[in-house]
């Protein structure tokens, strides 16, 4: 007997429970930390790998450890030149511009060119 749980269902329930307990034992700060890990390390790059046929798990693993490298590395880079604070906001609109601008060119001339060839 195989037991398979919903996919999204699970990681609603990972996800409040991470939050719960953040918040019982370590505060709001807590809370906002991992909002703000959310917000910066794995939306922007979720979001452009949602352009991708990925299953949504995947998305989730590869912008976390994407994030990490990528996101990081990038503050770094511009925090040498600017403000740390400036650079992370920096880094965070460069980043949700490209996903715009990977899904209006890119992936908008991709669906065309396989239209055509069906």
């Amino acid at each position: 007997m195989e037991i398979r749980f919903n996919n999204r269902l699970l990681i609603t329930f990972t996800f409040l429970f991470i939050v719960i307990f953040s918040l019982i034992t370590l505060k709001f700060i807590a809370f906002k930390v991992i909002l703000g890990f959310i917000l910066l390390f794995i939306l922007p790059f979720y979001l452009i790998l949602d352009n991708f046929d990925l299953d949504m798990e995947e998305k989730i693993i590869f912008s976390f450890f994407i994030g990490v490298i990528f996101f990081s590395s990038l503050v770094y880079l511009i925090g040498n030149l600017f403000g740390v604070r400036f650079s992370i906001i920096l880094t965070f609109i460069i980043l949700i511009f490209s996903n715009l601008f990977l899904k209006k060119f890119i992936f908008k001339n991709k669906n065309k060119s396989n239209k055509d060839i069906e």
